[in-house]
This record gives structure tokens, C-alpha cells and sequence, in this order.
């Protein structure tokens, strides 16, 4: 599969997934996309880091799993109208979206490479010993 088709198969994917979280979510549309915003910046920046640790980078993985999947997962079209069409009940509002979506997307982003790094920590473990047949007094 090119690379091209593996942004097609990724965004045949992530967008449904982000229709159907929207979908899913009572309340304003800014919330839904606040929250797929920054579920997507917490999966990206797990995978970019553990991409990163690969050999050749991850080439059509990456084209599938960034740029396709979490591209049409994530919106940022939809943030920026938002916020404009916040702006004409409140700037205060629009500026606080915004700022928290910003927030939000970063501290996600930081959080997913820091799970990246504990599971490839965890995962370059050596396997614990085997337990001892014997007893504590060291007799079977």
C-alpha cells in the first residue's frame, strides 16, 4: 500500500470515529471538538514518538496513523469557526475556548508521549525471575 492509500485508509477511519464522538457528546459542538482535539494530540503524540523509535521512521504507518486517521480524527477547521462564531456572543468566551483548547491539546500531546515512553520503558524490561520452588526456611 502507497502512501497515499494509507492516508485514504486512515481518514476512512478517523472521520466516522469523529462523527460518531460528536454525535455522542450532549452539549455544545465546542465541547466535542475540544475533546476530539485533544484525544487526537494525546494519541499523535504517542505514536509520533514511538514511530520516531523505529528504524526507518514508519513511513506508510505514519501516513495512516498521523496524517490520516488522527488528521481526520482531529478538526482544526471546526475550532477555528468556533471560535469566530463564539466571538459574536462573547470575546471573553471566544478567548477562554481558545486558550483552554490550546492547553488542553498540549498538556494531551505531553501526556501521550509520556505513556509512550513508559510502555517502551516497561516493555524493554527484562521478563521478573521465576520464583524460587522453595519455601522461606529455603526447604521445598
Amino acid at each position: 500500500m502507497g502512501a497515499l492509500a494509507a492516508v485514504a485508509a486512515g481518514g476512512a477511519l478517523g472521520a466516522p470515529l469523529r462523527v460518531a464522538l460528536s454525535k455522542a457528546l450532549p452539549g455544545p459542538t465546542p465541547a466535542a471538538t475540544l475533546l476530539e482535539n485533544a484525544v487526537g494530540a494525546f494519541v499523535l503524540g504517542a505514536v509520533i514518538l514511538m514511530l520516531h523509535r523505529r528504524p526507518r521512521g514508519g513511513g506508510r504507518l505514519y501516513a495512516f496513523a498521523c496524517t490520516g486517521l488522527l488528521g481526520s480524527f482531529t478538526t482544526f477547521s471546526n475550532f477555528t469557526v468556533e471560535i469566530v462564531e463564539l466571538t459574536a456572543e462573547s470575546y471573553a468566551l471566544a478567548i477562554g475556548y481558545l486558550l483552554a483548547s490550546l492547553a488542553a491539546g498540549l498538556a494531551a500531546a505531553l501526556a501521550g508521549m509520556s505513556f509512550a515512553r513508559w510502555l517502551i520503558r516497561r516493555a524493554s524490561r527484562e521478563p521478573a525471575e521465576e520464583p524460587s520452588s522453595t519455601g522461606r526456611g529455603g526447604e521445598p
